[in-house]
């Protein structure tokens, strides 16, 4: 009898160890989750950023005759929803030709990203960015 008492708070002493340890590794797990959170939020608007920028340099070269003011609306026209609105530069500028026949054109994309950014900046010693920004280059046909 005394034996199967003694199991018995040996088995009380491992519960409450694993609680211990499920307390510290939940801990880390939610960091690692928040950190995975912000930088899946980021990194997807820089992928709508880049993509921003180089369809804007192909609507840009193709329809060169149109004002650069024009272009600007209606490159930010076409931005994903989650950079559309404020936050949001576009700059088209045409690069004046060496050679007479070859004219390109450059569409820089920039975006604000505070709106987000979710946790504090810099996270326990993580920064995130708070500019994204992305320029690409056509040739104009």
């Amino acid at each position: 009898m005394a034996q199967s008492l003694n199991v018995s708070r040996r088995g009380n002493s491992l519960s409450g160890q694993s609680t211990v340890e499920f307390a510290i590794i939940a801990v880390v797990a939610m960091f690692v989750l928040f950190l995975g959170i912000q930088f899946a939020l980021l990194g997807n608007a820089a992928l709508a950023v880049g993509q921003l920028a180089y369809q804007g340099s192909r609507y840009a070269s193709i329809n060169s005759s149109l004002p650069p003011s024009t272009l600007q609306n209606n490159i930010s026209a076409m931005a994903s929803p989650t950079i559309a609105g404020n936050g949001l530069t576009v700059n088209v500028t045409f690069q004046t030709p060496i050679v007479q026949t070859v004219t390109s054109v450059t569409v820089q994309v920039t975006f604000s990203a505070q709106r987000l950014i979710l946790l504090p900046n810099p996270f326990f010693g993580v920064p995130f960015p708070s500019t994204l920004s992305s320029t690409n280059i056509a040739l104009v046909d």
